[in-house]
């Protein structure tokens, strides 16, 4: 059976907006999307439970974009509520899927490592064939824009963490990041996580914290306050609340302090 918040999934709807640049929110309250615009098309990050797919359409022609101007979907990692909506998408847009390569086993077989039955009741997780692998150093372009793919694997042997530039209101140019996984709760589960997880989780950690990233998106929009930054956003806060070097670092120390604790003091 579903988990409760997913039987009525447009209890799930909130409005898309702009971040930063061609930075848009296209998620949903509980898990986040990003779309991405460039000059020759536009790339989504995650696309959250085949559930809220509607959602997701819904909020992205909202602010604009044709589906078919998507050119790259970009996973995360391969859970459920990052992934699920993949296959229906890949059906409605014609873009590329792209993945760290250490899940592309879990989505294209549907094992328990998607998580959609043990986690969130779903047996009807919607596999999909990855068109590119994502390793470490790998560098994904379109149009004007790069994405650098760093590879930070724990939560799930193939999660990635993106960073890129945008131009803020004031032409600057801003390094934007991602952390794809930072939910600790998959380590030393076997039907979530894998043997390796704990160790790695904490060498990614290591290594995010050397990022200067400057606006964070959450995959999560409680990750980063998404939805409290752009409620000081329209309020005309000044300057754009979504840049938070400092918030950024502190979220990578808490996370580390956390597993530190959660291992006993060493890593």
């Amino acid at each position: 059976m579903p988990a409760d918040f997913l039987k009525d999934v447009t209890k799930l709807a909130v409005e898309p907006f702009g971040i930063v640049g061609g930075v848009h929110y296209v998620g949903n309250s509980n898990v986040s999307a990003h779309l991405v615009e460039t000059s020759e098309g536009h790339i989504l990050m995650d696309t959250a439970f085949g559930r809220t797919v509607e959602l997701l359409c819904h909020s992205i022609t909202k602010l604009g974009f044709a589906l078919t101007d998507i050119k790259l979907i970009i996973g995360t990692h391969g859970h459920e509520d990052h992934v699920g909506g993949h296959a229906e998408m890949k059906r409605r847009t014609g873009a590329q899927l792209l993945l760290g390569r250490g899940d592309v086993n879990t989505v294209e077989k549907g094992t328990p490592m998607t998580c959609a039955e043990h986690t969130y009741g779903l047996t009807d997780f919607a596999t999909f064939a990855v068109d590119r692998p994502l390793d470490r150093g790998d560098i994904v372009l379109l149009g004007e824009k790069a994405f650098a793919v760093h590879s930070t694997p724990g939560h799930t042997p193939g999660t990635i963490s993106l960073t890129w530039t945008e131009r803020d209101e004031d032409g600057r140019e801003r390094l934007v990041g991602a952390f794809g996984g930072p939910g600790a709760w998959t380590l030393g589960h076997e039907e979530q996580g894998y043997a390796a997880g704990p160790v790695e989780f904490g060498k990614s950690l290591e290594y995010l914290q050397t990022l200067p990233v400057e606006v964070w998106l959450g995959v999560h929009p409680g990750q980063n306050d998404t939805f409290g930054k752009y409620e000081r956003l329209k309020a005309g806060e000044k300057p754009n609340p979504f840049i938070d070097p400092e918030g950024w670092k502190a979220f990578i120390r808490r996370i580390k302090e956390q597993h530190r604790e959660r291992s006993g003091g060493s890593e």
